[in-house]
């Protein structure tokens, strides 16, 4: 599909393919009236590409509201780049008391 051909209709299979997202995910979209959709000559169900990839775009991605982790949570990176910063301090803190 290219940006000069806005209207192309694609099957549910190819649209999956263009976003990176199950079947059922397109199907949900077009339940929700997020695409809309229509049947090809040969029976199968249809939806514009350009509207795949607005709908894409626009659906929400990382940790659903209400789920935060909780206060004093760490990962592993976080714990790594804490470490970092507190040897960093305490390089400097020693660097300064040094003579010179």
């Amino acid at each position: 599909m290219s940006r000069h051909q806005p209207d192309v209709w694609v099957s549910v299979s190819d649209a999956t393919q263009l976003v990176s997202r199950a079947e059922r995910t397109v199907y949900s979209w077009i339940d929700k009236g997020y695409l809309a959709s229509r049947r090809g000559a040969n029976g199968v169900l249809q939806v514009r590409g350009a509207d795949v990839l607005q709908v894409e775009a626009s659906r929400r991605t990382g940790r659903p509201r209400g789920t935060a982790r909780p206060a004093g949570y760490a990962t592993r990176h976080t714990e790594v780049l804490d470490k970092s910063m507190q040897k960093r301090q305490d390089d400097l803190r020693q660097s300064r008391s040094a003579p010179h």
